[in-house]
């Protein structure tokens, strides 16, 4: 995509998007990525063991199918308000669009909700 800004061009970066179909591990190669699922049955994305490099690691989340996805912590992180090792979770069925964007905050071993689309539920 090309803007113009006064009388010259930028150019804007696409996001780059992974469609999954079923459920997947998450890698550090997918930091700053939009992982969408696809799929009319439940599936999960579970994140990966992360540390202290890995702070204000991004990630974007897109429910396009009818089934649940659900987003699970590893070893003893949290997700938004979840407990350690818990889970985010988006089951609504005609939410087909739901997002959940999150953030990694190292000194908290937690996953920050930055922004969310549709009904997102913590376990």
């Amino acid at each position: 995509m090309t803007i113009y800004l006064q009388g010259k061009d930028q150019t804007v970066a696409k996001a780059i998007v992974s469609t999954k179909t079923d459920s997947y591990t998450v890698t550090a190669a997918d930091f700053g990525k939009t992982l969408r699922m696809t799929s009319a049955d439940a599936k999960i994305f579970t994140l990966p063991s992360v540390g202290s490099p890995d702070d204000g690691a991004r990630l974007t989340f897109v429910k396009l199918g009818a089934g649940r996805v659900t987003i699970q912590a590893v070893d003893s992180d949290i997700i938004g308000d979840s407990a350690a090792t818990g889970t985010m979770y988006a089951d609504v069925a005609g939410e087909i669009y739901a997002t959940l964007n999150l953030e990694y905050v190292h000194g908290s071993v937690k996953w920050v909700v930055c922004g969310a689309h549709g009904t997102w539920t913590t376990t």
